[in-house]
């Protein structure tokens, strides 16, 4: 299954929805150091 994921996902192309505490969240996720866009709800 490992070798069949990665020979049908390109991690380029790949797209992350995060939802939930943005105050929570954002910290945690600049640390992994991809661009990150917030999106507020409504």
């Amino acid at each position: 299954m490992n070798q069949a994921a990665r020979q049908a996902i390109n991690p380029e192309k790949f797209l992350w929805v995060v939802v939930g505490d943005a105050a929570k969240l954002k910290p945690q996720l600049d640390l992994i150091g991809l661009p990150v866009e917030l999106v507020p709800a409504g």
